[in-house]
């Protein structure tokens, strides 16, 4: 006897994984594994965390004039990380 509600997995976690929380840290977990190749290894030794929520991108750097640098190059690094991702996930960048 068949149920009416069946769905195939796919389905199922495409579903999941829109929630905007489980979202935003699955986006997140996949930017820190591609940050080395998206922004090359010298961003990446003095990036020290990444965060994406809604559409915001938080960097911690530790070295100011990397901060001052990507402040100026900052459409840049919103193009590529949504270049990346395939679609808009980040609207605004957040240096700290």
């Amino acid at each position: 006897m068949k149920r009416q509600n069946e769905q195939h997995i796919n389905e199922l976690l495409k579903a999941f994984t829109k929630r905007p929380k489980i979202a935003s840290k699955r986006n997140t977990a996949l930017l820190k594994d591609a940050w080395k190749e998206l922004m090359g290894p010298t961003i990446d030794s003095y990036t020290s965390s990444l965060n994406i929520s809604k559409g915001q991108l938080t960097i911690r750097v530790n070295s100011a004039a990397l901060r001052q640098e990507l402040q100026l190059n900052e459409q840049l690094v919103i193009n590529k990380i949504n270049t990346f991702f395939g679609d808009t996930i980040v609207k605004d960048v957040v240096l700290r």
